[in-house]
């Protein structure tokens, strides 16, 4: 997916305070080699109205949240992640309803990221950019023009009014120790959630939403390398 993003258009949110993205991601680079971002998940309207997850250009994880031009939510990991021989399970969960210090959680393969270089969380109750009507929810790049996703992605959630940790999503194999699927998770998914990539490269939604992508620039394909 080194130039390839999705695109479809935000209808009605069930929640913009409270919501869960769970996705398998494979890097193909380290970004300091190329010192660029790599992002993974945008609800976009503007560069005043804006939600983002990616990797930055020294590959930590991070989490942005701009409203009418004001950086409301920045969380930024210390750890850097620079493995591009396994992939990643990264759950990113909001509930603004919360108490300070637990409205945005995140976990890489089931562990939940407590070391922060930065964590400026919303306000509790605060609205965020994604999930309002007629924004774009873009996988795979920045704003569909920069900043692509170079690499793989699988089994991909997004759970809309719903705060979801990873054992939702994740369990550990009995046999291997290893951090592995939970193919079918319990989960709901709310109006405007999906669930993709489970074993194919198809667009279509399958969370029964019906909430599809298309591809918006570049070629989707389908790899047998999985998590």
């Amino acid at each position: 997916m080194a130039n390839t993003y999705l695109t479809r258009t935000f209808g009605s949110a069930t929640s913009r305070t409270k919501f869960t993205i769970s996705v398998w991601l494979k890097k193909s680079t380290i970004n300091s080699d190329d010192n660029n971002e790599k992002h993974f998940f945008n609800g976009y309207n503007s560069s005043n109205y804006r939600f983002m997850i990616y990797m930055t250009n020294i590959d930590q994880l991070k989490i942005r949240n701009v409203d009418n031009g004001t950086e409301t939510v920045e969380y930024v990991s210390n750890a850097k992640y620079r493995d591009v021989s396994g992939w990643y399970h990264v759950v990113v969960r909001i509930d603004t309803s919360q108490a300070g210090g637990n409205r945005i959680k995140a976990y890489v393969n089931g562990e939940q990221i407590t070391s922060w270089a930065s964590s400026t969380e919303p306000n509790q109750g605060a609205d965020f950019s994604l999930g309002a009507s007629s924004y774009s929810n873009i996988l795979g790049s920045y704003a569909g023009t920069n900043h692509f996703w170079d690499g793989g992605m699988s089994h991909y959630h997004y759970c809309d009014g719903q705060s979801y940790g990873p054992t939702e999503f994740g369990q550990t194999n009995a046999t291997t120790g290893e951090w592995s699927i939970k193919a079918s998770p319990s989960v709901t998914y709310g109006n405007q959630g999906f669930f993709m990539f489970d074993d194919d490269s198809s667009l279509t939604d399958k969370s029964g939403n019906g909430n599809n992508f298309t591809v918006g620039g570049g070629t989707l394909t389908k790899t047998e390398d999985n998590p």
